[in-house]
Formats: C-alpha cells, sequence, structure tokens
C-alpha cells in the first residue's frame, strides 16, 4: 500500500480537519491492527470501580495532604500515557515504511510506561477522592498486567523486532 493510497478516502469537514471518522480510518490503515487490550482492561475496570463505589460505598478518612499526593499520581499517569502514545505514535511503523523501536523518552526508563499510568491513575483517585475501591482494585489490576497483558505484548513484541528488544528488555526495566 503506498502512501498515497492511505490518505485517499479521508472526508474533510474545513480544509485540513478530517473528520473524527476519517481520522479512525486514517489511523487503522496507517497503524494496522494495534494490540488495544490493556486500554481495553483499563476501561472495564474504571467502570466497575465506579459501580462498586456507589453501590458499596465504604468511607475511608483520608488526611487532605493524602489528597494532593493522590491527585499527584493521577496527573502523572495521564502524562506518562499520553507522552507514552505520542512516542508510540511518532515510532510505529506505517503502510509502506518500517517504523522503529523507540527508546528515547520515557522509553527510555520503563518498557511498559502507559501501563504504569493506567495503574497509577486509579490509585490515585482512591487516594484523591477517597474512593476505597478504586485503591483497594488497585492491586488485581497490577497483577492482571503484570502476569497476563504485559507477557503477551511482549510476546509480540519480540517477534516483530527479534534481538533488538530483547536487547532492549535487558537493559530497561519493565515498570521502573
Amino acid at each position: 500500500m503506498k502512501r498515497e493510497d492511505i490518505f485517499q478516502d479521508t472526508d474533510f469537514e474545513f480544509p485540513f480537519r478530517p473528520s473524527l471518522k476519517a481520522r479512525y480510518r486514517l489511523a487503522k490503515r496507517a497503524y494496522g491492527q494495534q494490540d488495544s487490550y490493556g486500554w481495553w482492561i483499563f476501561v472495564y475496570y474504571m467502570v466497575t470501580c465506579f459501580f462498586m463505589e456507589i453501590i458499596f460505598h465504604i468511607p475511608m478518612p483520608v488526611p487532605y495532604w493524602v489528597s494532593y499526593g493522590g491527585w499527584f499520581a493521577v496527573f502523572f499517569g495521564l502524562s506518562l500515557i499520553s507522552g507514552a502514545q505520542r512516542l508510540a505514535n511518532q515510532s510505529a511503523a506505517r503502510a509502506g515504511y518500517p517504523g522503529k523501536l523507540s527508546r528515547v523518552g520515557i522509553y527510555h526508563f520503563s518498557r511498559h510506561p502507559m501501563y504504569l499510568g493506567f495503574a497509577l491513575i486509579p490509585f490515585g483517585l482512591g487516594l484523591a477522592q477517597d474512593l476505597y475501591w478504586f485503591l483497594i482494585m488497585s492491586l488485581p489490576l497490577v497483577a492482571l498486567f503484570q502476569l497476563h497483558v504485559i507477557p503477551r505484548e511482549e510476546k509480540r513484541l519480540i517477534a516483530k523486532w527479534g534481538d533488538a528488544y530483547l536487547k532492549y528488555k535487558t537493559e530497561v526495566p519493565r515498570w521502573l
């Protein structure tokens, strides 16, 4: 597939501003089928915790200074996710281009910074807003990522990058 074929059927709302539907089709063509398994686990987890908190609310008094630490964890998690996604999009293989293994920015310190952000957000929300279920259920979420999601993604990355990823795996820790 040539680069021109990717941009062929984008429908423009304004000059040089494709609609959301066109952006989605463009991204799917350009990047192919991405592994978004961890993202959906995170979304289902957050919805489940929200409903558990509504149904079985358990009061958890937290000092105000702990709440500030919780908000810091939420914003740090969001910045990890957005920064890692930006770097992943820059290095992703587009149709007709080979792509490259990203080892810059946050990927220099963590192999899976998005999953670290996914774990920090509910933990921080639990501390910041006194949400007991978000706090407690953060541990199973981390265990699920550690034991199921990340090994599955690493198999895919080893198949894609080979020895380069194995070397990267020995140099950079999984979480931090």
